[in-house]
């Protein structure tokens, strides 16, 4: 195969390669900005097609076809037919190899794309790539859960939806993110968050008493409907203990009362209730790596006493590992809840300001957070003033397709050449790796 236009008209390669699928309630200002970011992802126009998840937004949004949305998806409570294992709905209208859902006020930034197909094709078990969403600046959002797919800003492999065998909308639009986490795991697939595939947003943000009080009720359900038992309440009140502190320093007391009413109730419901497996839980907080990697760091470092980076909602991952490895926890650095001023601890443990803890005495400082965007941007502020050890201990997860990712930098997809190659018209799978890795050694052939 002498050139990338050989390889894209063979029958093995089939286009559209991606599908972005947006949630959205008909905004026509949004979707239009969406449309218009997706436009420069880094595919030509033949390489992706859009859908909207809602039709009824697109009923609502008149001439939906002027900006590139070509199809609206069937209402949802037409989705949820399943016949002979075959779902019929937007899975059977995709034609991308992968499935991008986003909302109408998120688009990728550029280059995430390539890198997102990047993702696939280093790792075939991965089933769903998880996006890591910011703000208009660039500066990554809070988020509690990585390594958890469904929602917004998540990638699939189609491959992996059409092998689950069941209702794939539940995936797709996000109507449960555990339980979906769940099933794609259960099938044998790797759900995982990356650091450097980012969403932005453009739209206005929501109001912070809202988003606070939705991560309350979040935090109760999960824990009392999904959690082993035995982990139900040291996490609902870890959770908790952090929530009101926030809700202090942020002055978000009402919206945690709100939250917090409403996760009780919802608590309550114990017919719902379906723990997750014990290696899906694993993956969700890492209890077990935790400790094995903070002995790791201990053995190399001669850790005594750390400093912990942010009051992140694993933190009790970090705690006990802290306790089993005999490692002292002087303090907690958060900014945000010391930005008021005031004395606050956590189970003991004094909550500082940056300016404070770089006084403290300690061996090492540990980033708390398992999403790979908020652990790098908070050790790489560290180490700009300090010389002791700052250390992540995922680090080395987040890295990993590094080698990966800037090879697929490098590629170019000609407009000329996908211009002739087939569309797929019927659920043909090409398997994605060995679209790109043809891709690859063409373009490094012709380099």
């Amino acid at each position: 195969m002498d050139s990338l236009s050989d390889l894209v008209t063979t029958p093995q390669v089939t286009l559209p390669l991606v599908t972005f699928l947006i949630r959205g309630h008909g905004d026509r200002a949004l979707l239009q900005q969406a449309m218009h970011h997706i436009s420069r992802c880094g595919l030509p126009a033949q390489a992706y097609e859009v859908f909207l998840i809602n039709a009824g937004a697109a009923k609502r949004t008149s001439g939906a076809e002027d900006f590139g949305i070509i199809q609206a998806m069937l209402e949802p409570d037409a989705l949820n037919s399943v016949q002979d294992n075959i779902t019929i709905g937007p899975l059977a209208k995709c034609r991308g190899q992968y499935l991008v859902v986003i909302n109408e006020d998120c688009h990728p930034r550029p280059g995430s794309i390539q890198r997102m197909i990047g993702c696939f094709q280093a790792d075939p078990q991965l089933g769903a790539a998880v996006f890591t969403l910011c703000d208009d600046s660039g500066v990554p959002e809070d988020s509690d859960f990585p390594n958890v797919a469904g929602g917004s800003s998540t990638s699939f492999r189609r491959e992996t939806l059409q092998s689950l065998g069941v209702d794939s909308y539940s995936l797709l639009g996000g109507v449960d993110e555990f339980e979906a986490t769940c099933l794609l795991m259960a099938a044998g697939w790797t759900v995982r968050s990356f650091a450097d595939l980012r969403m932005s947003r453009h739209g206005p943000p929501p109001a912070i008493a809202d988003v606070f009080a939705a991560q309350v009720h979040q935090h109760l359900a999960v824990a009392a409907r999904y959690f082993p038992r035995a982990w139900v309440l040291p996490y609902a009140r870890e959770w908790m203990k952090r929530a009101r502190l926030l809700a202090s320093a942020q002055s978000q007391k009402p919206a945690y009362y709100r939250g917090l009413a409403r996760g009780v109730a919802a608590s309550l419901r114990r017919a719902r209730r379906t723990p997750l497996q014990n290696d899906v839980f694993e993956n969700l907080v890492r209890l077990q790596e935790t400790e094995r990697r903070l002995r790791r760091a201990q053995d190399r470092f001669r850790i005594q006493r750390i400093l912990l980076l942010d009051l992140s909602p694993n933190l009790l991952a970090f705690r006990l590992a802290a306790k089993s490895c005999d490692i002292r926890i002087v303090a907690i650095a958060d900014p945000t809840i010391a930005a008021d001023g005031r004395q606050h601890t956590h189970r003991g443990v004094p909550i500082v300001s940056d300016e404070a803890a770089m006084r403290l005495r300690f061996d090492a400082a540990v980033a708390c957070s398992l999403w790979p965007a908020q652990a790098a941007a908070r050790c790489e502020a560290w180490r700009h003033f300090d010389s002791r050890p700052i250390i992540d201990l995922f680090e080395d997860e987040a890295l990993t397709l590094l080698t990966w990712h800037r090879s697929v930098a490098k590629l170019r997809l000609n407009d000329a050449a996908l211009s002739a190659a087939p569309v797929a018209s019927e659920l043909t799978c090409v398997p994605p790796h060995r679209v790109l890795s043809e891709v690859h050694q063409t373009a490094a052939r012709n380099a």
